[in-house]
């Protein structure tokens, strides 16, 4: 399990959050290409509640080339016993309201997307 959060300049987010998984290395599947930070062992930080950082290159993102089938972010949780830990590295990296972080036992994820027939939850 993990998450990807999108900066346009990976190396300075990378040189700032000391957790974030290294080296960010580029990757490329058909006509597409970007930078994706990878740990060498495979391994995620915080059992992947830490999110891995990803840079597009400068231009129309990807997704702007998909159809828009109406339905949005609502809301992003992250929930991990050591949630106010990742909440803690990310600040100032990641300000965006929608994501949260919530201490839980167990590792896991909580999405609410907007939908034509309504908001969905998805865990």
């Amino acid at each position: 399990m993990t998450w990807v959060a999108n900066t346009s300049d990976i190396t300075s987010a990378l040189a700032k959050i000391p957790q974030a998984a290294r080296p960010a290395i580029a990757v490329t599947r058909g006509h597409l290409e970007w930078l994706i930070s990878v740990p060498p062992d495979g391994s995620m930080p915080f059992d992947g509640a830490f999110p891995t950082v990803i840079e597009w290159p400068q231009g129309p993102h990807p997704a702007s080339r998909m159809a828009d089938l109406g339905c949005s972010l609502v809301t992003f949780e992250i929930l991990h016993p050591e949630a106010d830990a990742i909440r803690a590295a990310l600040a100032g990296i990641l300000d965006d309201p929608r994501i949260r972080f919530s201490r839980a036992s167990v590792p896991s994820f909580r999405a609410v997307i907007r939908t034509p027939n309504g908001d969905r939850q998805l865990t």
